[in-house]
């Protein structure tokens, strides 16, 4: 898979869903993406993207986590 040319719906649609999960606390979630990123990339104004599989339990804890393409 191409990350430039990943389509979310075509994603959605190959697993058989209307449309992929996304967070219900996209807020809390940039944060701690914040809070974490390394302080001198930060500072130097490096910025990446990454494609992520995850897996989630019933409560929506991340049980497994894959970088699965990063440009």
């Amino acid at each position: 898979m191409q990350f430039e040319s990943y389509d979310p719906a075509e994603e959605a649609r190959a697993l058989g869903l209307d449309r992929l999960p996304h967070p219900l606390n996209f807020a809390d979630l940039a944060s701690t993406l914040r809070e974490h990123y390394p302080a001198e990339l930060a500072s130097s104004g490096v910025r990446g993207r990454v494609l992520l599989s995850l897996d989630l339990d019933s409560s929506g804890a991340v049980t497994r986590a894959e970088a699965v393409e990063s440009p």
